[in-house]
């Protein structure tokens, strides 16, 4: 009777630990803490801006990436939002951060036009 007295009360301890470790709200804040301000960079070529997609950029790889925003110091350096930059090719600094969700919201933190 000791045995089962043991197992079942070990059985429920882990049953109790896996759950906490797969609660949707830990799992969400750590999948967004770690998402969070992370600085990636990438080149791309400029396609153009809208209102409803943000800046667009074309890799290299052919994937499609559209920046929803940009810090005061690039849209201040560059215009782009008119088409006078597009086709240029760019070094992009960004970050990416996760709303609540789910959505990645890219952000151009640094822009370097790249020498043809």
């Amino acid at each position: 009777m000791k045995n089962y007295v043991k197992t079942i009360t070990g059985f429920c301890m882990l049953l109790s630990i896996s759950l906490f470790a797969t609660s949707p709200d830990v799992t969400t804040n750590f999948s967004s803490n770690w998402v969070a301000n992370q600085e990636q960079i990438t080149t791309a070529v400029y396609q153009g801006y809208s209102e409803e997609e943000g800046y667009k950029f074309l890799t290299d790889a052919g994937n499609e990436i559209a920046f929803h925003s940009a810090t005061d110091e690039v849209l201040k350096e560059f215009e782009l939002q008119t088409d006078s930059l597009e086709g240029k090719k760019f070094t992009i600094k960004y970050t990416s951060t996760k709303q609540n969700d789910g959505a990645l919201i890219f952000t151009i933190v640094e822009l370097i036009i790249e020498k043809t």
